[in-house]
């Protein structure tokens, strides 16, 4: 990218406004079609995705999806706040980035996201999980309860688990441990931050994020057999989001 690229978010719905304003690049891109009309103006093409929803109609129709969402310190799901405007089947549930069957159906989103030759991928809401745990009370599922232990086994030095209250890491559960703390997901929200395991919790999430996030973009690659540009829609300088630049 250079500081003179005239950006589109989107691909117009009329191809000749490429001309108009001399559009070097579609960021937030999507379709086969609108791929070849930019590419056919010499613009550059990205595909995108997103990590943050299946969306409820899919939810309704997949049980594995529907078991694959992001849950609280409660076991219930946990409905992505600022989508109340889509209506669908069910509620927009956060979808969980360590459930083997999300991260397999986001790798087959992001493959076809770059079909037609793009020149690159865009992943909106690319912090998945990570974001749900840094602030919407999640993820309390079987697959973080078993990826935390095993970062924990891996990061953390037995005498340091057994001063944090952990004996036993092989049967060790977040949840548990949480729930000495907080109760319900409002208390959790509200007093995360003094969880002793919080901050390694976050560690754990946003690395397992940008390991996803880091095999989908070579997935793409080798289908495609070129390298692609990446980006995402972040807050910088947030920690939160800048696990994939590191």
């Amino acid at each position: 990218m250079e500081h003179s690229e005239v950006v589109f978010m989107y691909a117009p719905e009329d191809p000749g406004l490429y001309d108009t304003y001399g559009a070097s690049v579609v960021l937030w891109g999507g379709g086969e079609d609108a791929a070849a009309a930019a590419k056919a103006r010499g613009v550059r093409f990205q595909g995108t995705m997103w990590f943050l929803t299946a969306w409820g109609d899919a939810l309704a129709k997949d049980a594995r999806l529907l078991q694959s969402v992001c849950v609280d310190i409660e076991g219930q799901p946990i409905e992505v706040p600022w989508l109340t405007d889509h209506k669908h089947a069910l509620p927009n549930y956060w979808g969980c980035t360590n459930a083997p069957y999300y991260r397999a159906y986001l790798r087959q989103r992001a493959l076809d996201a770059v079909q037609g030759g793009v020149d690159g991928l865009h992943i909106d809401d690319h912090a998945g999980t990570a974001a749900c745990a840094g602030y919407a009370g999640g993820c309390f599922c079987p697959h973080c309860t078993a990826g935390f232990r095993e970062f924990l086994r891996a990061h953390v030095p037995p005498n340091r688990l057994s001063t944090l209250g952990i004996d036993d890491i092989g049967s060790f559960d977040y949840g548990e441990y949480a729930r000495r703390y907080a109760k319900t997901r409002q208390e959790y929200i509200e007093r995360r931050w003094s969880i002793p395991l919080f901050s390694a919790f976050m560690n754990f999430q946003v690395g397992a994020e940008a390991g996803l996030v880091g095999d989908i973009r070579a997935e793409c690659e080798q289908a495609l057999g070129y390298a692609i540009g990446l980006s995402a829609n972040c807050c910088i300088p947030e920690p939160l989001h800048l696990g994939d630049y590191m």
